[in-house]
């Protein structure tokens, strides 16, 4: 049974049984999506972040070894 398209007034005729169930699987494909957002959001930030970096060469990377001592340390 597919919950994802179901209409208040009908979720008023379904069984306690059903709602539970439509809700664990409401909950899991919610779950899924909001991954799925998060991912994304991710991905843009680190070719956002990559292409910063590149532009912007006075930027020193904090992994490199020569530029230990140029950065504070927080």
């Amino acid at each position: 049974m597919v919950f994802k398209d179901y209409k208040f007034e009908q979720t008023k005729k379904l069984s306690a049984n059903e709602l539970n169930q439509m809700y664990k699987q409401l909950k899991k494909t919610d779950k899924l999506e909001l991954k799925l957002v998060e991912d994304e959001i991710s991905k843009r930030t680190q070719n956002h972040l990559k292409d910063f970096a590149k532009n912007n060469l006075e930027v020193k990377p904090k992994n490199n070894p020569e530029n230990k001592n140029d950065r504070p340390s927080y």
